[in-house]
Order: C-alpha cells, then sequence, then structure tokens
C-alpha cells in the first residue's frame, strides 16, 4: 500500500485540559516511510521547548501502509532510536493501514515473517490485530492502545486488517492479480454500508439520518475541489510550523503552471506506447 503522508500530531491530550488540540502535518515525500524519523524528531522538538520531559503534552502518530512498513529498512531504524534518551519521543502510535497486498504483490511474496508488523517485535511493542470492517473494535483497539502510551511511554502498533476495494492506480486491474481475494471483495458491502445497516437495525438511527451525514459529507468534498480548482499558488506559509518566524524567509509564492497535455500528444502517446516494437 502506498500512503501520501504520514502525521505528526501535537496534541493537548491531559484529561484535566479542555481546550483544542493541535494537529501539525508533516510534509511526506514521495519515498514511502522516509519521514517517520522526521515526524518523531519534530516531536521531540516540539517537548523540549514545552518543556515536556515525558511527553504527556505532544506525541506522534504515524500512518503506515503493510508492505512499506515490513518492507522499508528506515522503519526498522526509526524503532531502534525510538527508546534512545537523546531521541526519544516518549512513544509512538503507529497505525498500518493492511490492505494485505503491495501494489500487485501477495504478502507471502514480500516478507519472509507471518504478520507485516512482526518488524515491532524489536522493541516489544504491543501490536493489536483488528479487523477493519468493525468501526467499534477499532475505537476500543485505539483506546486501548493510547492509554498503553500514555502510561507506559512506549511504542504501540495497530494493524488494521482491511482490503483495498479498487486497484493501486487508475491503471492496475486487481483481479488480474489476485482474481479470487478481489472476487470477494467484490461481493463484500462497504464498511460504512455495513456498519450504517447495524445502526438502523439496532434503532440507533434511521436511514434518513444516514442519507443527509453522506450528503453533507459529499457536499464538503464537492466544497474543497471547487475551491482547490481557483488556487492559483503554492502558500509555502502552509507547510512552515516552526516557532522562529524569520527562519523559513518565503516572501514569493510559487506559481501553480499548467501541466496538461492536449488530446493529440496523448493520444500519439497511447499508439506508441501500444504498438509492436519494429
Amino acid at each position: 500500500a502506498r500512503i501520501g503522508a504520514i502525521f505528526s500530531i501535537s496534541a493537548h491530550f491531559s484529561p484535566e485540559e479542555k481546550g483544542p488540540i493541535k494537529i501539525s502535518v508533516v510534509a511526506n515525500p514521495s519515498h514511502l516511510e522516509a519521514v517517520d524519523p522526521v515526524v518523531q524528531g519534530k516531536t521531540r522538538a516540539e517537548q523540549f521547548y514545552r518543556n515536556d520531559t515525558r511527553g504527556d503534552k505532544v506525541m506522534s502518530i504515524l500512518l503506515h501502509g503493510d508492505a512499506a512498513f515490513s518492507g522499508q529498512g528506515i522503519v526498522y531504524e526509526t524503532f531502534d532510536i525510538s527508546g534512545l534518551p537523546a531521541y526519544t519521543c516518549h512513544g509512538s502510535i503507529h497505525f498500518i493501514v493492511n490492505n494485505q497486498i503491495g501494489f500487485t504483490t501477495d504478502p507471502r511474496f514480500s516478507r519472509s515473517s507471518p504478520y507485516c508488523t512482526d518488524v515491532a517485535k524489536v522493541v516489544n511493542a504491543p501490536i493489536f490485530h483488528v479487523n477493519a470492517d468493525d468501526p467499534e473494535a477499532v475505537m476500543h483497539v485505539c483506546t486501548v492502545a493510547s492509554q498503553w502510551r500514555n502510561k507506559f511511554k512506549k511504542d504501540v502498533v495497530i494493524d488494521l486488517v482491511c482490503y483495498r476495494r479498487h486497484g493501486h492506480n487508475e491503471q492496475d486491474e486487481p483481479s488480474f492479480t489476485q482474481p479470487l481475494m478481489y472476487q470477494k471483495i467484490a461481493k463484500a458491502l462497504p464498511v460504512m454500508d455495513k456498519y450504517a445497516q447495524k445502526l438502523i437495525n439496532a434503532g440507533v438511527v434511521n436511514q434518513e439520518y444516514v442519507q443527509a451525514e453522506m450528503d453533507h459529507y459529499v457536499e464538503i468534498m464537492e466544497t474543497a475541489y471547487s475551491n482547490s480548482q481557483k488556487e492559483m499558488f503554492v502558500r509555502n506559509r502552509d507547510w512552515l510550523d516552526s516557532p522562529w518566524k524569520t527562519f523559513f524567509p518565503c516572501d514569493v509564492d510559487l506559481k501553480l503552471k499548467p501541466t496538461g497535455v492536449s488530446v493529440e500528444v496523448l493520444q500519439h502517446i497511447g499508439n506508441i506506447f501500444s504498438a509492436v516494437p519494429k
């Protein structure tokens, strides 16, 4: 699985505090898992400047993919330094979106260990495997994991066992590479529909409420997409999160240049790409 961003969460999560939670998203390069130590380093810096010597005010949450978690060496390296006095951020919560496939590769062909989470055993981190089709079970596991981290200040791993309904990208047809798996996925109800029906059957909500919430969510996404079309510049300041205002001077925003090409060019590339070499 390819995850486009890995998150650093700076949170005031003490039960005595009722104020807002600050969420800071660290810019992640395309290379998988490269940002892991950056997130923990930023968390450590935030803790230092808040005199948070036990990680009671600031913590980090890392979002991974299953294939990358077991396949990228930087994951082990990050675990390896996570408990060192000079580097520790007093425990991270690791979420693994485990769709049981890496692009087109089955787990049995991508790792030697039974579970993608086995790398976390190097620090004896508790590992929770949970069915992502059961939202209430996921919430329970998240609660237990956060309690563990807050109590012992150690890493903890949540393995969200799920599936990818569509291909890795628009050109990937997973029924070619995993035909049996995707026959079952095609017959499975999406988790949203399954859980909504459970709540309706239990009398918690009705169909009208569910539909209204779904319509509202679609409206939020449509509005955000529409607004994104109006952006003409990349605002560098959106990605700057430093206490020193002049540390990263960025007085000039980057203009968004058009990247599209004509239909004729695309057709030409398609014809050449699909032609038998002579």
